[in-house]
Formats: C-alpha cells, sequence, structure tokens
C-alpha cells in the first residue's frame, strides 16, 4: 500500500472516530488555556486526557480543587467526575491519544 493511501485511511479513521466521539484527544498542559480546551472537548462528548508536568495540578484535578479559581469550579467537577478524562504527568501515555 502506498504512503498515500495509507495517510488517506489514518485520515479516514480519525475523521469518522471525532465525528461519533470516539476518539481519544490529548492536551498538553493544564493551565488557564489547555484546561478549559480539555472541558469543552468534555463537553463536546469527546474523551481526553490531560498532560502536564505539574504533579499539584494533577492532585487538584484528582481532589476536585480549583487552581484556576477565575474559571469557576464547574470545570474541575466536571473533569473529575467523569470517566472520559484522565489527568497525568504521564507523557508516554501520549500514544493513547487519536488526536
Amino acid at each position: 500500500m502506498s504512503q498515500t493511501a495509507t495517510s488517506s485511511d489514518t485520515f479516514l479513521e480519525l475523521q469518522t472516530k471525532i465525528a461519533d466521539n470516539t476518539a481519544v484527544v490529548g492536551v498538553i498542559g493544564l493551565g488557564y488555556v489547555c484546561l478549559p480546551l480539555a472541558h469543552a472537548l468534555h463537553r463536546g462528548g469527546m474523551s481526553a486526557i490531560g498532560f502536564d508536568v505539574d504533579e499539584r495540578k494533577i492532585d487538584a484535578i484528582a481532589s476536585k480543587q480549583n487552581y484556576l479559581r477565575h474559571l469557576g469550579d464547574e470545570m474541575i467537577e466536571d473533569l473529575s467526575d467523569s470517566d472520559r478524562f484522565v489527568a497525568t504527568t504521564e507523557f508516554d501515555r501520549l500514544g493513547e491519544c487519536d488526536a
């Protein structure tokens, strides 16, 4: 199979996963820009893995503690309670992401 056909197949597979909300999206950084991005993906029905080097952010999300007060508590609560979101410092999990 040619590289073009393989790339086209991969693109179509990803497009299908996005359309039917089965894609897992990796979000790098869980600060004031990417945490709301992860939340928007979650609210749209997508699954996401949030990555950050700061273990305190991961622990805060797990314990429903809002470390970005200006964004409100709902975001942290929604993500913490969900089976479609996980926060981690383990960047080797990037391979689990489709996008």
